[in-house]
């Protein structure tokens, strides 16, 4: 999810949901946010990082 090279529905079918929305739902109730902001907010975090 953090690098955003796959979409929400391929993530889905790869770990064994049969729909993006499911997938959404339980990765919502597990992280507590949505697949789309936690891309989000891992991206914003990934720039600011210094090596």
């Amino acid at each position: 999810m953090r690098k955003r090279e796959l979409s929400v529905s391929a993530i889905a079918c790869q770990v064994g949901f049969s729909s993006a929305s499911a997938f959404s739902v339980a990765f919502g109730r597990s992280v507590g946010m949505s697949p789309a902001r936690y891309a989000r907010e891992a991206a914003e975090e990934f720039e600011g990082a210094t090596v």
